[in-house]
């Protein structure tokens, strides 16, 4: 028996004359394509939300930044800076500590990012709501991100009063016995008086509810640094997924400096999101594994059926081997019409997803991406041919699989016994 005969006889075994089987065959094929239209669906969200996230950060964040190795003050972070521009990348002096923000009885705690503007500009998209339209960030004016504007009750052309925790902390003292009392005057104490000059909105959550901008000067005066000094210096090179040699040179170059890339900095981010994606891939499986082996249900009611079919096809000398194959057949033709039905409505849920979403906002009520949660507002996608490709051959080979054990049952069948069946 040639491969085109088994082939024939296995579609033709697919479409059986009692209506129950056919039935069950379409269900078995719909249950492959519902399990496979999941997993394109939660793989592309997933890959989509990881595009966008490394997106947002990368919007707001350099690509790699550089400390002093003992945690000191940059004195001189032009040298640093010049060192980056040897290895093709450009840098920016920085200041990056906490700060207490203020206007007439609010304060509100945040971390200050003390640069010059110009130097992250075309870095960092802020989104920039500004009265000041040539310099943003001048002498004695400071950033907000929208919602620390909000809370502050401040707008454009209004002003804050900052707090360095180092300043606050001298106006108290502690006892030998743990008490805590004003502190003895020794010097007096006014807080630097900022006029916000504008409003960022940058969508990462993170950075617009918990970073303000002032210019360096303001920086290193507000926290007694020397004029100058950095605490950090941000790094911008030319692509950021791939930057091993320029981090290798710099820390050749740089040996009292550490030298950490955004990947590092946000490691933890990124590693819950791959574990996430894995584990999402993992259990979706389970579904396909499922409706994959429904298919054993419709090849037994199929052999039961065609008991004397298969005794005909061993007295005529059809081998053993060879029908296995004809039912494993089957098997394979489910998976590939599952798959491809499911890839099919997976391309088409992804493609409808935001419709999709917003209709179901509006049957619910409910917003399903808060913006005090997440760092998106939408549903993110985005289909990668070869995750397309996985997920069809594991649906078919999970469908092959369902079919093997029936498969066999019919192979070991004794001709003259399959002859008397029935």
């Amino acid at each position: 028996m040639n491969l085109r005969t088994e082939m024939m006889l296995a579609a033709r075994y697919l479409k059986p004359r009692r209506n129950a089987v056919s039935i069950i065959t379409c269900i078995s094929i719909l249950g492959v394509t519902l399990g496979v239209m999941v997993l394109v669906v939660v793989l592309s969200v997933m890959t989509g939300l990881t595009d966008m996230i490394k997106d947002k950060l990368l919007k707001t964040s350099p690509h790699l930044i550089i400390t002093r190795s003992d945690g000191g003050v940059i004195e001189d972070p032009e040298n640093v800076i010049s060192e980056l521009k040897n290895n093709r990348g450009q840098g920016a002096a920085a200041v990056f500590r906490p700060v207490v923000v203020q206007t007439n009885y609010r304060l509100v705690p945040r971390m200050v990012l003390g640069v010059e503007y110009s130097e992250i500009a075309r870095y960092m998209e802020l989104n920039l709501q500004s009265s000041e339209k040539q310099f943003p960030l001048d002498f004695r004016q400071i950033l907000l991100g929208r919602q620390t504007a909000q809370e502050l009750l401040v707008a454009p052309g209004g002003n804050v009063v900052l707090h360095s925790p180092g300043r606050l902390g001298r106006l108290v003292e502690s006892s030998d016995d743990g008490t805590v009392r004003a502190a003895k005057p020794t010097e007096f104490y006014i807080p630097p008086e900022m006029q916000v000059s504008g409003i960022f909105t940058t969508g990462n959550h993170e950075f617009d509810s918990g970073m303000v901008l002032i210019s360096r000067e303001d920086a290193n005066d507000l926290y007694e640094m020397p004029l100058g000094s950095a605490d950090m210096v941000y790094g911008w090179v030319s692509d950021p997924f791939n930057m091993d040699e320029e981090l290798r040179n710099l820390r050749e170059a740089l040996r009292e400096f550490k030298v950490e890339s955004w990947m590092f900095t946000y490691r933890k981010v990124l590693g819950v999101l791959q574990v996430e994606r894995n584990m999402m891939f993992f259990l979706l499986i389970f579904i396909v594994w499922v409706a994959a082996f429904s298919i054993t249900n419709t090849l037994i009611t199929v052999i039961h059926q065609k008991t004397r079919e298969i005794g005909v096809l061993s007295a005529l000398g059809a081998s053993g081997n060879a029908i296995m194959r004809i039912f494993i057949m089957q098997g394979v033709f489910v998976g590939i019409f599952g798959a491809l039905a499911g890839i099919s409505g997976g391309i088409a849920a992804v493609v409808w997803r935001l419709k999709l979403m917003h209709w179901f906002s509006r049957l619910t009520g409910q917003e399903l991406f808060p913006e005090q949660y997440y760092i998106v507002n939408e549903l993110p996608a985005r289909l990668v041919p070869s995750d397309l490709a996985v997920i069809a051959l594991i649906a078919v080979f999970l469908c092959t699989l369902g079919a093997a054990l029936p498969a066999y049952v019919a192979s070991r069948l004794d001709p003259a016994k399959a002859l008397r069946h029935g």
